[in-house]
């Protein structure tokens, strides 16, 4: 019982330090900084790196991630956006090679979600799965 008090402390079952982690692409293209483990309706922030590009930059979010999450607010706002078969696709000016992305989302559904972020051309996949308890 100690233990299972002590896990949760630290965030094993919602906020705290273990329930925080980095998921980055193979190239180094893109970091997603974020919560793994989520309480259903309680807001939270997925926080997105972008290195090495510049310019009109292209974010794609896979439809997994819109089915148990609400996107609530992106900064910045992008400068174009929209949806299709592939997800939802968002525009940004990254300035100087190096470039921050926050989306604050709120739980939706209940369970575990294994959705992804891309940045087409950068050779940039990231995986962010997690688990939404009730």
């Amino acid at each position: 019982m100690v233990g299972l008090l002590g896990l949760t402390a630290v965030g094993l079952f919602s906020k705290g330090p273990l329930s925080w982690t980095t998921a980055s692409s193979l190239s180094g293209a893109i970091a997603v900084h974020y919560e793994r483990v989520l309480r259903l309706g309680a807001a939270s922030t997925i926080s997105i790196d972008l290195f090495g590009q510049s310019g009109a930059t292209e974010v794609t979010v896979d439809p997994d991630f819109a089915k148990p999450l609400k996107l609530e607010s992106v900064y910045p706002l992008p400068r174009a956006s929209g949806t299709g078969p592939d997800g939802m696709h968002m525009l940004f000016e990254v300035a100087e090679g190096k470039g921050r992305i926050v989306m604050s989302v709120r739980p939706e559904a209940v369970g575990y979600a294994d959705a992804s972020l891309s940045v087409p051309g950068a050779g940039g996949i990231v995986q962010i799965p997690f688990f939404v308890f009730p």
